[in-house]
This record gives structure tokens, sequence and C-alpha cells, in this order.
């Protein structure tokens, strides 16, 4: 059986006049890697300020 997709990403069809639209269509086949790596420097970034804060 022979893969008719394209092994290469065109930018010509994820370009838009709103750049948040261009960056969502960019990042079309990694969505799912960048939001759990989003979300995993979120928690990272919480559990460490408790240790940043200075006690009084």
């Amino acid at each position: 059986m022979i893969n008719t997709t394209p092994q290469y990403f065109d930018f010509r069809n994820a370009l838009h006049k709103n750049r948040l639209v261009g960056l969502w269509r960019m990042m079309t086949d990694y969505r799912v890697s960048y939001i759990a790596a989003t979300i995993s420097l979120a928690i990272s970034a919480l559990s460490r300020s408790p240790n940043s804060i200075p006690r009084m």
C-alpha cells in the first residue's frame, strides 16, 4: 500500500492574519505534546513557588 500523504509541511496553508490561529495551525501534529509540556511546566512552577516565598 502506498502512502499518499505529503511528507512535508506547507507553511503557506498555516498563514493567517491572526497570529494565534497561525500558531495553532503550525502545531498540527504536536498539539498534545505542547499542551502536556505546558501543563507540566505549570505544575512544576506552582510546586516550587511555596519554597521561594520568604517566611516572616
